[in-house]
């Protein structure tokens, strides 16, 4: 289980991934949640809400194992792989 410490610090509110003020350990660490939780790696989604669609003016960010047919239906669309989260 990651530290509370750990997770107390990178909570912050912010309008984005393009927000200046997002915390720097935010990637590694929500990819660390998502594998504990999910140990399956090509089987993780990773979903952000776009700027048009913020009701609440600040990033989420949602990684899941998305069902079985909803995996099927997005590999048909050549879905983007990255090895580093950081560049998203």
């Amino acid at each position: 289980m990651l530290c509370r410490n750990v997770e107390r610090t990178l909570r912050a509110l912010v309008s984005g991934v393009e927000d200046p003020k997002r915390p720097t350990g935010i990637w590694p660490f929500a990819w660390a949640v998502a594998r504990q939780r999910i140990p399956e790696e090509m089987e993780i989604g990773l979903a952000i809400n776009p700027t048009q669609l913020r009701s609440q003016d600040y990033l989420h960010i949602h990684l899941v194992r998305p069902r079985q047919d909803a995996r099927k239906k997005l590999a048909s669309r050549n879905p983007l792989r990255v090895e580093r989260l950081e560049e998203v």
